[in-house]
């Protein structure tokens, strides 16, 4: 399951209809792209929040973590992946703001080489 977490927005970007959007954007992208074999289930999300970030000259870094690493999610796909939630991004946040810029990291995660432990608890 991936995780994306979003590092340098702004108190602007918080409000609940822009992550609202920032996520509907990303869910499509990703349940959009057939060789992840994702649903909309399976994607969480972070949005750290830096009381330090006041400028807009920063830009938005997104991390995708624990893509598991399977035979179709190739080199090309995970750069396609970057790619396609870098534009989302710029367009869904654009909306509402200027950003200085977006970088987009799709990391590989092997749970039987890197160590992976997940627990459903009851609410």
């Amino acid at each position: 399951m991936p995780h994306i977490v979003f590092y340098n927005l702004i108190d602007l970007d918080f409000e609940k209809k822009n992550i609202d959007s920032i996520e509907k954007a990303i869910i499509g992208v990703v349940t959009g792209m057939k060789e992840l074999d994702l649903t909309q289930e399976d994607i969480s999300f972070s949005f750290l929040v830096d009381p330090t970030i006041v400028s807009r000259k920063i830009p938005i870094i997104v991390i995708v973590e624990l893509l598991f690493e399977k035979k179709e999610r190739t080199f090309e796909v995970r750069e396609r992946l970057a790619n396609e939630l870098g534009q989302a991004i710029k367009l869904t946040i654009s909306g509402w703001r200027y950003m200085a810029g977006i970088e987009v990291a799709v990391k590989r995660f092997d749970p039987k080489k890197d160590g992976f432990y997940s627990i459903q608890c009851a609410a």
